[in-house]
């Protein structure tokens, strides 16, 4: 499918150029802006989005930057001309943003946190903004956790260890239970599909003498149960995707995406740069993920680059991201809450 965004730079640069109030004197609306990048603390790079909404001169919105561990921090400030400034609200600790927009709309500048020492320079890239619009809304009195479509219909994978069918019109099908082994249900956190089944997988632990290591072992199923073909991934996954050729994962503990062939021989990867990314999804052309603490929409192409973000449905609300699928022209997006989720049929574009 084809989702393009819906603002180019050019307009953008041309929205923000104007003044706070149109020429009628009525104050202009909010706009959304979103960069993302990297930043250097001395030799150690990380991944770094800024999220806001500017109003006249002043903006305010999130930031989310690092990995392992990931800060999210509230940020408010200014932006008068081409010169950014935020810090974070009254806390126990401080964050500080200086910026300038150069003439592409790209910003550059240097930021510091008083909780962990931090003190780095930062080079970002605006993202696009897709127009992001809710087509169906279906309450299930489950806690999701990841979602696939197989073709027909969207699995459902549940915090009480079953499985649930739903069709594309939003009705509940049927549940279904698959055993990872006698006797133990067992349903998955990320989930895709080949065509002719579906992959989700178990978290293990590997300890040595030299340290422990995380693994995945991608476990096929279907209605029927699961099959004795297995993968091991030595990562721990935060979403899976297949491309109609190859899987590829998504690594929960570092935004990287990882390709391995059916055999489970891993080819190639590529950097994602959203520090918080959990999901994955692939369309025929794009990847489409999610990010965790700043719940938003990503559109990434083929290499791996993010090209444009949208919002979320309740993204402001304290929910969590409990699963993406892609369905045709539509994606699908799983808002879980305590014991219950919300499921939006979306498109983007």
């Amino acid at each position: 499918m084809t989702m393009r965004p819906s603002i180019s730079f050019a307009c953008l640069c041309l929205l923000l150029a104007g003044c706070a109030e149109s020429p009628t004197g009525v104050p202009a609306a909010p706009v959304a802006r979103t960069w993302i990048g990297t930043f250097a603390n001395g030799t150690v790079p990380g991944d770094i989005v800024i999220d806001l909404v500017q109003s006249g001169d002043e903006v305010s919105g999130e930031v989310v930057f690092g990995q392992a561990p990931t800060e999210h921090l509230p940020v408010q400030g200014t932006l008068e001309g081409d010169s950014l400034q935020l810090a974070t609200p009254a806390t126990g600790f401080s964050f500080i943003l200086r910026g300038r927009l150069r003439a592409d709309a790209s910003l550059e500048g240097h930021m510091a946190f008083s909780l962990t020492g931090l003190d780095a320079d930062l080079s970002c890239r605006p993202l696009p903004r897709l127009r992001v619009s809710t087509e169906l809304s279906v309450d299930v009195p489950y806690a999701v956790k990841a979602m696939v479509f197989d073709g027909g219909e969207l699995w459902l994978s549940t915090a009480t260890s079953d499985y649930v069918r739903m069709s594309v019109a939003g009705t509940i099908r049927d549940t279904v239970i698959v055993y990872y082994r006698p006797n133990t249900r067992w349903t998955s956190g990320a989930l895709t599909s080949d065509g002719s089944r579906l992959w989700g997988f178990l978290p293990g632990t590997a300890i040595s003498p030299s340290g422990s290591y995380d693994y995945s072992d991608l476990v096929s199923f279907n209605a029927a149960g699961r099959s004795p073909d297995s993968l091991r991934l030595w990562h721990r996954t935060g979403g899976l995707a297949y491309d109609g050729n190859d899987f590829w994962s998504l690594r929960a503990d570092s935004p990287r995406l990882y390709r391995l062939q059916p055999s489970g021989v891993v080819v190639d990867s590529l950097q994602l740069g959203i520090p918080d990314a959990v999901h994955l999804e692939f369309d025929g052309q794009h990847f489409w993920t999610l990010g965790w603490y700043l719940k938003r929409l990503y559109q990434c192409n083929a290499a791996g680059e993010t090209v444009a973000v949208g919002d979320l449905p309740g993204q402001h609300t304290g929910s969590f991201d409990g699963g993406l699928a892609v369905a045709g022209a539509n994606l699908w997006y799983a808002e879980s809450h305590a014991g219950y989720s919300t499921i939006h049929r979306l498109t983007a574009r």
